[in-house]
C-alpha cells in the first residue's frame, strides 16, 4: 500500500510513463504499418518511440493551451 502511495508522491513519473507507454503503441503500429517489427527495426524502434514521445507532449501542449483560451474566451462572454 505504502508503494502505491509513493508512486503518487511524484505525479510527473506518472505522466512520463503513461506518456512512454503510449508512445511505444504508437511506434508498434507504425512498424506493423510498414511490415517490421520492434526487433527488425533494432535502434530505429527508440528513435520513433522518442519521435512519438514527442508528438504526445506537444498534442498535450496545444490541447492545454486550447482549453485556457476557450475557459478565458467563455469567462469574457459571461462576465460582459
Amino acid at each position: 500500500m505504502f508503494e502505491k502511495l509513493k508512486e503518487f508522491s511524484n505525479p510527473r513519473k506518472i505522466i512520463d510513463k503513461k506518456i512512454r507507454e503510449k508512445a511505444i503503441q504508437q511506434a508498434k503500429v507504425k512498424l506493423m504499418e510498414n511490415g517490421l517489427t520492434p526487433e527488425e527495426a533494432g535502434d530505429k524502434f527508440e528513435i520513433i518511440v522518442q519521435e512519438e514521445e514527442i508528438k504526445i507532449k506537444s498534442d498535450l501542449k496545444d490541447k492545454s493551451i486550447a482549453g485556457m483560451i476557450l475557459a478565458l474566451g467563455l469567462d469574457m462572454v459571461i462576465s460582459t
